[in-house]
């Protein structure tokens, strides 16, 4: 179906059902519309001055609405030129009543807001001077590496990596508290840092980015908050929600206060971990024939909305299951929490052996989002995808190693593509697209769909801004 444009600014339909929506203020007079000629014979003046003052408020949002039905706004901005009789109103009624059903809520996702986050501003940690890099101890870089949904709608925490150069730099581990959310329907989110905590172990010791050392190096990647789960102990006396954090040297999976301080560490299998670490990542490879690959440890963590089960993705296989389908599984670990123990391991099958799962996000018992990426940017970005996932009678690979040494055929996860971040109809493609989205978290819900939040991680480089994106995703592209 063609819906002819109104507006320049509307004629991308990706930009049509956050415009509908925002015509759902109509609803309170238009239930009333059944008995239009009570109301336009008088007795009720008012309405029709209600709804051409809200037409008149919308105009721009609603434009490419009407268009469909052959009902033209005139002007952009300024009063419409409506003119409604007995003889349009109630056509126009009819049309809106089924559109609530069709139009508001499309199967596709749909762009609400972008941001842009300049790569120069400061976090809130307090720090002064310089880094070992000449870089500023206090700037708000690389936090796109994680985002976290709060028990309270608009909060949200973000994550830094290991810092600027790789892990060259000794940069001291912290997140963000901050203030996300859409002032409309559609628009440029609001965004506001309220507070930065530094990472500490049990003893107070400072976790650090850099990868010289062995002792307190973290490298966190996944990120989400949530209650005191079972496993921790003296949890109902704890401040606040947990933080659950996963990183990738080890890699580890630790729950945090909100103060910063390691609470409780959860088991990690063996098979995961390398045999002899070091800091320089060739030479780790090199000296390693099993365990995760360099800085491509546990990359993504969802968490239940219970805090009962928590799952952590590697970003790529591991190095011993290179072989197994073409370098392109990864392994999904599921974990107790209330025993705070190892639950299962699966597989999940990435698009290409060059790509790898920057996030994960929790939909249900058996079903998680996957963001799955390259690394490249612009016009020469090709995967930046958002995947359905789901455990379909998936293999138990808890018992191997490797999965090359599999007896009978092992079974990955199913996954269905959800959204395609290239795709035209959104209007995010370009020179300009980064290479590197690893930030995803639920945020409200908007009649019968859902706000999903992303963002990119600008690697503390300066000249790089971090995109934040809300995206509509209606209820029904969840269901299997």
């Amino acid at each position: 179906m063609h819906f002819p444009a109104c507006d320049t600014r509307f004629s991308n339909l990706s930009m049509l059902a956050p415009a509908c929506h925002r015509v759902k203020e109509l609803w309170p007079f238009l239930v009333c519309l059944p008995s239009w000629p009570y109301c336009w014979g008088g007795a009720k003046p008012g309405l029709h001055t209600k709804i051409l003052v809200i037409f008149k408020n919308n105009a721009r949002r609603t434009a490419n609405l009407v268009s469909c039905v052959g009902i033209w706004f005139q002007g952009h901005g300024s009063q419409p030129d409506l003119n409604f009789s007995r003889d349009t109103i109630m056509p126009l009624w009819i049309f809106l009543l089924v559109a609530q059903n069709t139009v508001f809520q499309p199967e596709s996702p749909i762009v609400l807001g972008k941001l842009e986050i300049p790569g120069t501003q400061a976090d809130r940690s307090g720090l002064t001077g310089k880094l070992s890099d000449g870089s500023p101890a206090n700037r708000l870089g690389g936090f796109g590496s994680a985002l976290a949904a709060t028990d309270k709608p608009g909060f949200f925490f973000m994550l830094p990596d290991r810092g600027p150069g790789d892990g060259m730099v000794d940069f001291p581990c912290r997140f963000h508290r901050v203030m996300l959310n859409l002032p409309e329907a559609v628009g440029v989110p609001e965004f506001t840092v309220l507070g930065t905590t530094l990472l500490r172990d049990p003893q107070g010791a400072m976790l650090t980015g850099g990868s010289k050392n062995l002792d307190h190096r973290w490298d966190p990647e996944g990120m989400r908050v949530g209650p005191w789960p079972a496993c921790v102990p003296n949890r109902r006396n704890r401040p606040g929600q947990a933080v659950f954090l996963s990183e990738e040297y080890g890699p580890r999976v630790g729950i945090f206060q909100q103060d910063g301080v390691l609470v409780r560490e959860l088991p990690v299998p063996a098979r995961m971990r390398v045999n002899k670490p070091h800091a320089d990542a060739k030479t780790e490879e090199a000296q390693n024939a099993v365990g995760r690959q360099p800085n491509k440890g546990f990359e993504g963590l969802a968490l239940s909305p219970e805090a009962d089960t928590l799952w952590v993705a590697t970003q790529g296989p591991l190095l011993q299951d290179h072989k197994a389908a073409n370098g392109r599984w990864i392994r999904l670990v599921r974990y107790n929490l209330e025993a705070g123990s190892l639950a299962g391991e699966f597989v999940y099958p990435l698009d290409a052996p060059h790509c790898g799962v920057s996030e994960i996000l929790w939909v249900s018992p058996n079903q998680l989002l996957v963001l799955e990426r390259d690394s490249f940017a612009g016009k020469e970005a090709k995967v930046k995808r958002i995947y359905l996932a789901t455990n379909a009678n998936a293999t138990d690979v808890s018992t191997l190693d490797c999965l090359s040494d599999a007896k009978k055929p092992v079974k990955p996860w199913r996954k269905r593509l959800l959204v395609d971040l290239l795709d035209p109809k959104l209007g995010l493609a370009g020179e300009r697209f980064p290479p590197k989205w690893e930030g995803m978290a639920w945020g409200e819900v908007l009649g019968g769909a859902r706000v999903l939040w992303l963002i990119t991680d600008n690697d503390f480089v300066s000249k790089n801004s971090t995109w934040v994106l809300a995206l509509r995703i209606p209820e029904g592209m969840l269901r299997n």
